[in-house]
């Protein structure tokens, strides 16, 4: 289960070759349905994701996750995570920071914030 899980992961990025310069992506696996994923997609303007991702399939997802994006001077553009310090949102524990705002979002998959970064890079050509 977990190796079908590391196959779309590494299908997500293959759909966007037109935009990644270089990926690294360390893959630990705990169990058939427990992981740990960690990786750096790096883009061609030189922005770059963080991500983290530590799944547990036995309860349909991700136990912790977070999609850091950041400019060529690492400067945050947004970051998805569902750390539990805005019990506020209404979509809590599920959040996005926007430069220093902080909205509702839902769980998010790398695919979904793939087409963001697509979208941005996109206009800015």
């Amino acid at each position: 289960m977990v190796n079908n899980y590391f196959e779309r992961i590494d299908r997500t990025i293959l759909q966007f070759t037109d935009i990644v310069d270089n990926h690294t992506i360390n893959k630990n696996k705990f169990n058939e349905t427990q992981a740990l994923l960690l990786g750096v997609i790096i883009f061609i303007d030189k922005s770059k994701l963080s991500f983290m991702e530590f799944i547990d399939l036995d309860v349909n997802g991700k136990i912790k996750y977070k999609y850091h994006y950041m400019n060529e001077n690492n400067e945050q553009i947004f970051r998805f995570d569902n750390a539990k310090h805005h019990p506020d949102i209404k979509t809590y524990s599920h959040h996005v920071h926007i430069g220093n705002k902080i909205s509702e979002s839902k769980e998010p998959q790398l695919f979904d914030v793939s087409i963001k970064i697509h979208d941005k890079l996109a206009i800015n050509q």
